[in-house]
Parts: structure tokens; C-alpha cells; sequence
């Protein structure tokens, strides 16, 4: 299947913390770090794929970019990979590829951010980007939603 995943943080952390608006991880995100995280899940990040914005919506955020005043999509994964994760959270897939979760849709939906927010982190932490930047796990707040397009699944034949 041919998935994309972004994440929708309330900061853009990427740009506050870390000033990346440019770049991927691995070098390479198109072959995603994965299945490493504890949950499986295939992470790979392009930081200048999502779009971000000022809070007044007058641009998209640049560094330094205070934390109260940016916000954004991270795109966390983009390939072509047999996985089910992203997959998943659109079971009716066929005829839509697009879903999208809010945390506000209930516990389900809470966890599944949760989940895909703690592989990102773990995956940024093993590969040194955030200690690159001096910058802790617990600096990251959880995602508020997550939209995914799949384009065939992995159990279709």
C-alpha cells in the first residue's frame, strides 16, 4: 500500500525546537525506520511535507517561532510498505483512502494517537534527532489528530 501520515500538532515542534523545515529522517524517508519502535509502526519523516501556519495564519511558522504561535502538520510517514498501522485507521478504505483522526473522537481514537506520537518520539530519540537539538521527549506534546491517505491495502490482492 502507498501511505501517507501526517501528524497535527498544536506546535510545530519541528520548527520551534528543532528548526527543521527542511530535511528527512532516516536520510532516506522513503525507506521508514521500521518495524524498531515498540509498537511496530514505520516511521518516516519528511519536515518540510506538512504544512504549518502562525496562529494569526500569516505565514507559515519560521525559527525562532514561539510554541504558543505555530502550529502544523508533520508528515511521519510516506512509502509504499506493507504496513497496518496508518492502514488501519481507515478499514473502509476502498472506496475513500482518506481518514482522519481527532483526539476528541473518544478514547479509541486518544490512544491511537498516543501509540503513533510514542513511535515517532522513540524513533527521533534513537536516531539522536532530538538530542541533536538539546531538546527532551517530554518537550513533545501528543498530536491532536492524525490524517492518513492509503492507496491499496496491505491485504488486497
Amino acid at each position: 500500500a502507498l501511505t501517507k501520515a501526517y501528524y497535527y500538532y498544536p506546535d510545530a515542534w519541528w520548527v520551534t525546537k528543532l528548526n527543521r523545515t527542511a530535511g528527512e529522517f532516516p536520510d532516506n524517508a522513503f525507506f521508514p525506520v521500521g518495524p524498531y519502535t515498540d509498537e511496530g509502526i514505520y516511521i518516516g519523516v519528511h519536515f518540510n511535507d506538512g504544512p504549518t501556519a502562525n496562529k494569526d495564519e500569516v505565514g507559515p511558522c519560521t525559527y525562532p517561532a514561539d510554541a504558543n504561535a505555530c502550529h502544523g502538520f508533520l508528515e511521519a510517514y510516506y512509502a509504499v510498505t506493507n504496513e497496518t498501522f496508518f492502514s488501519g485507521l481507515n478499514p473502509t478504505h476502498a472506496d475513500e483512502p482518506y481518514a482522519q483522526v481527532w483526539r476528541t473522537d473518544g478514547d479509541e481514537a486518544a490512544a491511537a494517537l498516543d501509540t503513533a506520537h510514542a513511535a515517532l518520539v522513540e524513533a527521533l530519540v534513537e536516531g539522536g534527532v532530538l538530542a541533536a537539538h538539546g531538546v527532551s521527549p517530554d518537550e513533545l506534546v501528543a498530536p491532536e489528530s492524525l490524517v492518513v491517505g492509503v492507496w491499496g491495502r496491505p491485504d488486497d490482492e
